[in-house]
């Protein structure tokens, strides 16, 4: 749902954005009540800048090639505007732009296994102890030689996308609880986008 309001709302003239690049307080304010991950977030969601889970998964619409910025205005892309019209189209290409491309840097692999855990854990909580343990046994570590902790993994693209994956709002303790939709978005992701 919060795919589509975002492409639903860019479909004619685009989403003005404010002189410093971020949504307006109205569409802020209407966003807020779809992207899930705002479920009881703190103070009135009416700057987006205030409101870090609507602007982390705004962003990521855009890396994922469905908006981009244009003269002020956040448009649809030729993707964005084809999946607008075909739910289907949005599911396949969400999907295919959960993977990495051609890489095989930490962030890829803590992205794979985000998504394995996900799609193999509807209804549970990502489990972010588990993915940096796989990570240091792959041979990750801080230049310090510390192990990769929770930090290293939360601010990948993949756990907001798939947090906001889902028909309902999170509270702060359900954030990343993984939907049957996250679920099954992450084993689409893993077939190769289908």
């Amino acid at each position: 749902g919060a795919y589509q309001w975002f492409l639903d709302r860019a479909r004619d003239d685009g989403i003005p954005l404010t002189a410093s690049g971020y949504l307006k307080p109205a569409d802020v304010e209407a966003s807020s009540k779809v992207v899930p991950g705002m479920g009881d977030w703190p103070g009135v969601p009416n700057r987006e800048v205030h409101c870090l889970p609507l602007l982390q998964f705004r962003q990521n619409v855009q890396r994922l090639g469905l908006l981009r910025k244009n003269k002020g205005m956040l448009v649809l892309t030729r993707a964005g505007a084809a999946a607008q019209r075909d739910p289907q189209a949005l599911w396949n290409h969400l999907a295919g732009r959960l993977l990495p491309d051609g890489e095989d840097g930490f962030d890829a692999q803590a992205t794979v296994l985000l998504l394995v855990y996900a799609a193999s854990s509807p209804d549970s909580h990502l489990p972010y102890a588990k993915v940096t343990a796989a990570l240091a046994e792959l041979g990750w570590r801080y230049p310090d030689g510390r192990t990769p902790g929770t930090e290293a993994v939360y601010h990948l693209p993949v756990r907001s996308i798939l947090a906001n994956t889902s028909d309902r709002p999170a509270s702060w303790s359900e954030r990343d609880r993984v939907s049957a939709g996250a679920a099954a978005l992450a084993r689409a992701a893993l077939r190769g986008g289908s």
